[in-house]
């Protein structure tokens, strides 16, 4: 069997970078390479943490070469932002795509996280075998996806009531408003109003792929019922995403979660440091 190698295309953001990274750990294990384009801001500031073997890093530019913050963002900022990293994240993805393969090392897979709809597009423009890596519980992905395909009523009306019942195809227990992505709700205006619109194309994204493979950061004992609770989705367990060294142990080496991107002050290290003599 010739060598796979992956491309794998995630949204610049922390929660997305480790999760990306303990996948890319895991099928390198298994003889694969893989690629992770990446934006500079976040390269810079990982590069140095991140030695895999058989990982390589791709940077470019998204335009936002000192990083950005979406937390702070109004509307129109964050859709700026989505709009060139689609943009640039696209044409480099695919010069790295035709490149390689002009060099003869031609990459086998393609595979996107969460927040980047574009990317099914860019996959099925190259007619690469892909899926989605979903770093959420499977549980989230149910909510999501029925959400979109006729539930929005009966989610944002029973969601009125901190105590009402929410009763979704799949699950044979209620869900409680709590459980609701609050992305789904509106409940931080411009953020969640960005956050919705990226969810509702991934969705539609999914809709549009005949065998849409999900490769989810969960196991079977966790979420049986949420695996099976699409049948639109072929929903495989393949976590959880943490070092070998906490869950099978056959790397002890291996023990670091990914990549910090935010600076830890001595404060809290010597905060940290003093509750551990404790």
């Amino acid at each position: 069997m010739s060598e796979q190698r992956i491309v794998l295309v995630i949204f610049p953001a922390q929660g997305q970078i480790n999760p990306a990274l303990q996948f890319a750990k895991r099928v390198i294990s298994m003889g694969a390479r893989v690629t992770l384009p990446i934006p500079l801001h976040l390269h810079r500031r990982i590069a140095s943490k991140t030695s895999i073997p058989g990982l390589s890093l791709a940077p470019f530019s998204d335009g936002y070469d000192e990083g950005f913050n979406p937390v702070d963002a109004d509307d129109s900022a964050l859709t700026l932002h989505a709009t060139q990293l689609q943009q640039r994240a696209s044409d480099f993805i695919s010069h790295l795509i035709l490149s390689s393969a002009k060099e003869g090392n031609p990459f086998t897979c393609f595979l996107h996280t969460l927040l980047i709809p574009w990317a099914p597009q860019l996959a099925r423009r190259f007619n690469f075998p892909s899926a989605m890596l979903w770093i959420q519980p499977a549980t989230v992905l149910n909510i999501l996806y029925h959400y979109f395909h006729g539930y929005a009523d009966h989610i944002n009306d029973k969601s009125k009531s901190k105590t009402s019942a929410i009763l979704l195809p799949g699950f044979s227990f209620s869900l409680s408003p709590r459980d609701i992505p609050s992305s789904l709700l509106q409940r931080e205006p411009a953020l969640s109003s960005f956050l919705f619109t990226l969810f509702k194309e991934q969705i539609h994204q999914l809709d549009l792929d005949p065998n849409p493979i999900v490769l989810v950061n969960t196991f079977e004992a966790l979420e049986e019922e949420a695996l099976s609770g699409v049948d639109k989705l072929n929903m495989i367990p393949i976590g959880p995403f943490i070092p070998s060294a906490f869950l099978d142990g056959k790397d002890p080496r291996d023990t670091s979660f990914g990549a910090d991107i935010f600076p830890v002050s001595s404060d809290c290290v010597e905060w940290l440091d003093s509750k551990q003599e404790n």
